[in-house]
């Protein structure tokens, strides 16, 4: 069997640096044009289109689950060098995808033809929003076309390429944007902007998966029945998860529409952008996994996987939790530089709540990624559908009485729930005793976690925060002390070196 590059220990390095750099410039880009934004477009028109966005995502169900199975089978076949099977599964999901984003555009052609006042908003934003449909419906069917072509890239590991791809688009799509708004544009002429550089995006992506498979085969003729039943059971319960996650996500902006004004939108989605970041910032982190596990569950080096997790596990809570604490002690003074104290004061006990949440949902970030390598969703198929079913009800019995806060209860409540049990089915899927998850998943986390909270809050008695200088330099001094503490405790001694840092360590050893 060759050498897998998708699982060594320093191609899954490469690769989650090269990730977690497309996610850190994705976050100065948002950090830069979300004040711009808010204040260029003001609360109600900004509130609208994060309506609209939320409510067109949901056309991302049209993947039906089959995008992540791109990557499952794209890396299986690879893996064997079975190349015939590889170009069925990517025609198969090519041309299912195109059929995908003409009905999409059909959809959103017609509601934005019949639907003379969407979401009911004023009179004189009305014409404005049902453009607004138009173009970001086109730009979610361009974006699933396009997903298509990132998923191989994905799948081959070719992390690099695919981030560079999709960094350039985003800052040359930012600095359009930004000239938009100094040009007086509003919410339609964004939007021109935001489906063009999905278009450029997407054209670019398909060019580096063909460079790096020039196997690859984009015949009609390849896409059947047969490869489709092949994915079907894979990507059913991948769809379904996908719905849920759509709900569990995007559905607090609908429901604030439905019982609130506008402006009450951009205060949530202010909380919840924080909170996205980071979440994403974790998942891009190891979403380098889900190729490599796909290829050790292929080797079955169930070890290698379970190894995986536990050091995973570990590794993403050091991460995760300090930078939770950050949220909860620094939050409302960096919305307060950020944006401005009415935004921070309305948005920072969302911010509080879904924090919470967010800490339950990475904390298995990697536990989720070993399910989809493995293709084992039967489970978290019916977690996530109960999960997202309360969330809605909690959601929209809590709006009434508390406001946006309820419906942040609505969406950490049940993740909290969810993400625990998910940690013990995994845990007794993988054969990972109750002690030994405790032990070395865990300890370690929960122990050093004091260590920047200290600092921070010291430090804001002596010297309160008032601009982005005293800002950096507190939060700077905590983020030290943390490394260092990190670093004392985990990787002083070579010997304690942990194989979070060698996936498919011992795969690559052997085959060698």
């Amino acid at each position: 069997m060759k050498k897998d590059s998708s699982t060594n220990k320093r191609s899954l390095l490469i690769n989650a640096v090269w990730n977690f750099s497309g996610f850190a410039a994705a976050v100065v880009v948002a950090f830069v044009m979300c004040p711009k934004l808010i204040h260029g477009l003001g609360d109600d028109r900004y509130g609208i289109w994060s309506l609209v966005e939320a409510t067109v995502a949901y056309f991302t169900l049209l993947d039906l689950g089959i995008g992540i199975s791109v990557v499952r089978y794209v890396a299986k076949f690879e893996e064997i060098e079975d190349r015939e099977q590889l170009n069925r599964v990517f025609c198969t999901t090519l041309y299912i995808f195109v059929g995908a984003a003409a009905l999409i555009v059909s959809a959103t052609a017609g509601a934005a033809w019949v639907w003379t006042q969407p979401f009911g908003v004023p009179a004189e934003l009305a014409q404005d929003t049902r453009w607004l449909i138009l173009l970001l419906g086109a730009n979610v069917a361009a974006g699933l076309v396009a997903s298509v072509f990132g998923s191989v890239l994905h799948a081959l590991g070719r992390f690099p390429a695919k981030t560079m791809i999709e960094t350039g688009s985003r800052i040359a799509g930012a600095g359009f944007m930004l000239a938009v708004l100094a040009a007086g544009g509003g919410l339609v002429e964004l939007a021109v902007v935001v489906l063009g550089c999905t278009m450029v995006r997407g054209t670019l992506e398909a060019a580096a998966a063909r460079r790096y498979l020039p196997h690859l085969n984009f015949s009609p003729r390849l896409a059947n029945r047969e490869t489709f039943c092949t994915i079907r059971g894979y990507s059913v319960r991948a769809f379904v998860v996908l719905v849920a996650g759509r709900i569990s996500y995007s559905s607090d902006a609908i429901v604030i529409g439905a019982f609130l004004a506008p402006q009450w939108i951009t205060f949530f989605v202010v909380a919840g952008r924080l909170t996205e970041y980071v979440r994403d910032a974790v998942w891009s982190l190891t979403a380098v996994l889900t190729p490599a596990i796909s290829a050790l569950e292929t080797r079955g080096d169930h070890a290698a996987i379970r190894r995986t997790f536990l050091d995973g596990t570990r590794y993403t809570l050091m991460l995760v939790l300090p930078v939770a604490m950050g949220l909860l002690i620094l939050g409302k003074p960096f919305l307060t530089l950020w944006l401005d104290a009415p935004h921070a004061e309305a948005s920072y006990p969302v911010l509080v709540i879904l924090t919470i949440g967010m800490v339950f949902a990475l904390s298995q970030s990697v536990a989720g990624r070993i399910l989809y390598g493995m293709g084992q969703l039967s489970w978290l198929t019916v977690a996530v559908v109960l999960e997202a079913v309360a969330n809605i009800l909690i959601s929209v019995s809590l709006i009434g009485p508390f406001g946006i806060e309820g419906v942040a209860m609505g969406t950490a409540v049940p993740c909290v729930a969810m993400h625990a049990a998910l940690a013990c089915y995994v845990c007794r899927l993988l054969d990972v005793p109750a002690r030994e998850y405790l032990r070395q998943a865990l300890t370690g986390p929960l122990l050093l976690l004091p260590a920047a909270p200290a600092v921070w809050l010291a430090a804001m008695h002596w010297l309160p925060i008032s601009d982005w200088s005293s800002f950096v330099l507190i939060g700077s001094m905590g983020v030290m002390v943390y490394g260092a503490a990190v670093w004392l405790v985990e990787f002083r001694h070579s010997a304690a070196m942990p194989s979070a840092l060698a996936f498919g360590r011992r795969a690559a050893v052997e085959e060698s």
